[in-house]
């Protein structure tokens, strides 16, 4: 097998587990109509809807995957959809039947983010009993959709912006703060967010399919919780915040709801035993698993020894690349199989900024995973690595994500590129666009987090 087809192997079985997760799919797997009746197909039972309950069927959604369980919806209810909105981050079908498809900011929002929040919180407010909402949900969506919060204490009001969400937004990405971390703020600073949309839709019925890009298909992390109870707190708010050293990082007004909200002087998220979720369903239709199902599955077809890491990455993607490496090396060293081995494994990591470079996460590990190759010299040969996102979209780049290889680490030192002082200023993208090994896939139209491939010969 020639070195060159060590990346298309590569590239073929990501695609294999991004076309595992195919929202459309995903949605016609799990609903169909019979009649005037909905099958909801979930993980060991069904559940029947009766359609004739209900005067209206209205489609809301946001993320990265919801244009395509858009389409997987329209396609199962056609005319029986009285109206829709949803919101992704590039519209491909600007109108589905009576679903219209919007497109906001990502990863920061911004103005569209507010419209169509209050768009949909509208459109959920005016429901009533005799109302079906099916909502379509994603990673992406705290970025697409944002209604900022408004508090009043002692005749002062305090209405945050658009700008006092980016610029705290802003702080948690830069301070490396765990997307955990990142959507308690968020939820915090938003009416929509964090069991608001369930509130917004109540009394209606919502029936609200969720593709998971969360290590443990939390529901309440997924799009910053739209749907469900927030289990989280102002305090909890107010010590990231101090964590992280951002109290003068952070706007004042964002600061002062803080600390209202710690001192309960204003009403907190939506908790568990609030009558708003009372009728509201959420499934979970896909994750990451089911993608590394599929590539792994294909490996074996391709003769492969197959090892699977199914401990969800995450932490520093700087970190993660080096640990990677050696975990690849360990492997070679070890090899007792007379076939090429995977290693397949699958999460989110994250990057503290440090520089003014151009990058995401993917692309970092996929360098620092090189940066640490370069110290073993030919004993790195015959190891392939790919880290990339599944959305196609990795941080604000074109790309999903990189290869490392020992090949690749020969170009870096013929064309004198140091990659210690791009990994400096995360300038990742700028080092593998110039020795040509970027992975580009274009937005794929689902959203798993990440998927990492080391091939070891």
């Amino acid at each position: 097998m020639k070195k060159d087809n060590y990346y298309e192997i590569l590239k073929d079985l990501f695609y294999a587990g991004v076309q595992a997760v195919d929202p459309y799919d995903l949605i016609q797997d799990h609903l169909r109509l019979e009649k005037n009746t909905l099958i909801l197909r979930k993980q060991t039972d069904f559940t029947l809807i009766n359609l004739e309950k209900f005067d209206e069927i209205l489609v809301i959604g946001a993320g990265k995957a919801s244009e395509r369980m858009a389409v997987g919806i329209n396609d199962i209810l056609g005319d029986r959809i009285s109206s829709g909105l949803v919101v992704t981050k590039y519209v491909h079908y600007p109108h589905l039947g009576m679903i219209h498809i919007l497109d906001a900011g990502h990863p920061l929002p911004d103005k569209w983010s507010v419209e169509c929040g209050i768009a949909l919180q509208v459109k959920a407010h005016r429901a009533n009993e005799k109302t079906l909402f099916i909502s379509l949900i994603s990673g992406g969506a705290s970025a697409l959709i944002e209604v900022p919060r408004i508090d009043k204490v002692d005749n002062v009001t305090i209405s945050l912006t658009l700008e006092d969400v980016i610029a705290t937004h802003t702080a948690l990405i830069r301070s490396g703060a765990s997307i955990d971390e990142i959507n308690c703020v968020r939820k915090h600073i938003s009416m929509i967010k964090g069991g608001y949309l369930s509130a917004w839709m109540y009394p209606a019925t919502a029936l609200n399919f969720i593709l998971s890009d969360d290590e443990l298909d939390r529901i309440s992390v997924i799009g910053s919780g739209l749907t469900t109870f927030d289990e989280t707190s102002f305090e909890d708010m107010l010590w990231i915040i101090e964590k992280y050293d951002l109290v003068k990082k952070i706007p004042e007004n964002v600061m002062r709801i803080i600390q209202w909200g710690a001192d309960d002087k204003i009403m907190d998220t939506p908790k568990t035993n609030k009558i708003v979720f009372d009728k509201t369903e959420n499934v979970i239709i896909g994750n990451n698993a089911i993608a590394l199902d599929a590539v792994e599955e294909m490996a074996h077809s391709l003769g492969f020894y197959v090892e699977r890491n199914f401990d969800w990455l995450k932490g520093e993607a700087l970190e993660v690349g080096r640990r990677l490496f050696h975990e690849a090396l360990e492997f070679k060293q070890d090899m007792s199989v007379d076939k090429p081995i995977l290693f397949i494994c699958g999460g989110e990591t994250t990057v503290t900024i440090r520089g003014k470079g151009k990058g995401g996460r993917n692309q970092e590990m996929a360098l620092a995973f090189l940066d640490e190759m370069k110290k073993f010299g030919t004993r790195a040969e015959g190891i392939y690595f790919l880290s990339a996102g599944t959305d196609g979209d990795d941080g604000p780049t074109d790309a999903a994500g990189a290869f490392a290889s020992y090949e690749i680490l020969q170009t870096a030192r013929m064309m004198d590129l140091p990659m210690d002082e791009y990994l400096s200023r995360n300038d990742s993208y700028t080092f593998f666009d110039a020795c040509g090994y970027l992975f580009k896939t274009g937005l794929t139209g689902t959203n798993v987090c990440d998927i990492q491939l080391i091939l070891i010969t």
